[in-house]
């Protein structure tokens, strides 16, 4: 039996559509899984696509689509943590809560270290977590609206941290614990190191 090969990239793709975000449309090779979300914050773009490579793509090749530096969309592997409950039959969750970050550059090793230690902790006491896996981009442009582009009408902000947060549930976002996570007394000092911050909530579709 062969093992099963552990995804070493991942792409990023927005779009106002499901058809927009599917791995069928977007030319790349090496894609080991894809799933579809769509939107429950009321923002947009309503759709996000979210697809493993099994091997870095390598951005300065010519058979790369070009948007992929554009928009800044493809990342690597960082750091992952679970939950201790957490089954694989639980993944992916049901929903999907994503944070986009600029971190202030003198202070990203500590900021890191917190993040995927006591910050991490604390979200394993908010009901229904079951996993975080943090990336990083592959190009170095964030914390400077220089590195801004415009693809039609929307704007697309490079951010060089992102982080996945899976639920079983999206009441999560009601619970005490979930709001105690960004607010203790160690969080609010780490809010200085933060350049920029998106955060979104999608559903699994597919």
């Amino acid at each position: 039996m062969s093992t099963p090969e552990i995804p070493q990239g991942l792409l990023v793709v927005h779009g106002d559509s499901a058809s927009d975000v599917a791995s069928e449309r977007l030319n790349v090779a090496d894609i080991v899984s894809s799933r579809c979300y769509k939107a429950i914050d009321g923002k947009q773009p309503e759709w996000i696509g979210i697809h493993e490579t099994a091997s870095p793509i390598d951005l300065q090749s010519k058979s790369t689509p070009e948007w992929l530096a554009i928009e800044n969309a493809y990342y690597i592997p960082f750091a992952t943590r679970s939950h201790p409950n957490t089954q694989p039959s639980d993944l992916p969750g049901d929903f999907l809560y994503i944070s986009y970050m600029d971190i202030v550059p003198e202070t990203e090793e500590v900021f890191n270290e917190w993040y995927i230690g006591e910050h991490v902790d604390n979200y394993m006491q908010v009901p229904g977590w079951l996993r975080v896996r943090r990336y990083v981009s592959m190009l170095t442009g964030g914390g400077d609206d220089s590195d801004a582009t415009v693809m039609g009408e929307r704007e697309l902000l490079r951010h060089k941290y992102l982080a996945l947060h899976e639920w079983r549930h999206a009441e999560f976002a009601e619970s005490p614990e979930f709001h105690r996570v960004a607010t203790t007394g160690r969080a609010n000092e780490m809010k200085g190191a933060i350049l920029r911050i998106e955060m979104r909530v999608f559903e699994l579709q597919r």
